[in-house]
């Protein structure tokens, strides 16, 4: 009886313990898929997106440009986060951290180009490049030559699946385009099959692009029948400079960068002439660029001449202020928006081209503006 006891009870130890190295083993795994949750990526799950990117690279079946490479993998490895360009995340996201000294799994970023940093002591990142998909030295001239990178260190939120991370970090399996695999996922695989090398610009070409949007010359519309005041005048080019940001927000065309722009931070209306319901106004702005023959010029403040008219449609008076060159007109405040987007329209269409290059120094003279408190057009 004795005996009995004694074997019940080692039978019972026994299972004891490997209840607890079982409950151990759990705890251990969970811990490794939810090290520095709600903070940043660990070194050692950078190294796990390393070796997935490394390997998932090699079997995408169409070359996404830099930025859509990066965001399929991280999305693919559990990292989600919200599409951003090169240029967009070199300003800084939500989703990402600047950080001094990388790690691997950091993305590396120029003003249109980004990476995943592979090794920080070899100086090595991974992107998409013309010449494809490869790993290479940010200290090699071509990258030194775009300047000083920033490096972003991922930030672990809701969305993230670390599980998922560990996961493809172990087996190096992806699913995402694996030529082999007849499944095909309809969402960023889709996009990365579509949109190939927008931001690369290291070959020279001037083509431009074929769908673009052009301007009307109309600077602004006023419906009345008496002769609008110069507080009127100002209010209405401020509106309609508005407008015309949301129409090239909203636009899948690019803008015609050939075309006369000017980014201001106020407008006041010097004078009126008005003769037989036609005249010209003296509009001033306090320009922060302009764009003159595909040149980017600083801003400065200076008197624009436009012509005013008075018609009658459906029995209604409107005033139309014309601009006879043509000119685009932007508040300051929505600039940088447009710009970002124009900039992305344009490096789809004709990536290399001298408009192209236009509208990306345009870009760079922006975000070299931006300040920590938002700016916004003003008129007297």
């Amino acid at each position: 009886m004795a005996q009995m006891r004694s074997g019940s009870k080692l039978g019972f130890m026994a299972l004891l313990l490997c209840g607890t190295l079982t409950i151990a083993a759990a705890a251990a795994r969970n811990a490794a898929t939810t090290t520095n949750a709600g903070g940043l990526l660990s070194a050692e799950q950078g190294a796990m997106l390393v070796d997935y990117a490394l390997q998932a690279g090699a079997r995408l079946i169409r070359q996404p440009d830099c930025s859509h490479l990066v965001h399929i993998i991280y999305a693919r490895a559990g990292l989600n986060y919200s599409y951003q360009p090169s240029r967009a995340l070199y300003a800084g996201v939500e989703d990402f951290e600047r950080v001094t000294r990388p790690q691997p799994g950091d993305l590396i970023v120029w003003r249109g180009h980004v990476g995943i940093v592979v090794s920080p002591r070899e100086k090595t990142f991974f992107s998409s490049v013309r010449s494809g998909i490869i790993t290479e030295s940010w200290k090699e001239e071509q990258w030194l030559r775009r300047g000083r990178p920033r490096f972003l260190r991922y930030r672990i939120g809701p969305e993230s699946d670390l599980e998922l991370l560990a996961s493809v970090g172990r087996s190096g399996e992806d699913g995402i385009a694996d030529a082999s695999d007849g499944q095909t996922d309809t969402s960023s695989h889709d996009v990365a099959s579509k949109v190939v090398q927008q931001e690369d610009d290291d070959e020279p070409q001037d083509t431009a692009p074929t769908d673009s949007v052009s301007s009307t010359g109309i600077v602004a519309v006023i419906k009345q029948r008496g002769k609008p005041s110069k507080r009127e005048i100002a209010s209405a080019v401020l509106e309609s400079s508005k407008k015309t940001s949301e129409t090239l927000l909203a636009s899948t065309a690019s803008i015609r960068a050939d075309q006369p722009i000017s980014v201001f931070s106020r407008v006041d209306v010097r004078d009126i002439k008005v003769r037989h319901e036609k005249g010209t106004v003296v509009l001033k702005f306090t320009e922060m660029m302009a764009i003159e023959q595909g040149k980017v010029l600083p801003g400065k403040t200076v008197e624009r001449v436009v012509s005013i008219s008075k018609t009658t449609d459906a029995g209604s008076a409107i005033w139309q202020i014309t601009d006879p060159h043509m000119r685009t007109y932007i508040p300051h405040a929505q600039a940088l928006n447009v710009f970002a987007h124009q900039a992305e329209l344009m490096l789809r269409d004709s990536p290399n081209s001298a408009a192209a290059r236009t509208l990306v120094k345009a870009l760079d003279l922006l975000y070299d503006q931006q300040s920590n408190e938002p700016q916004r057009a003003s008129l007297k």
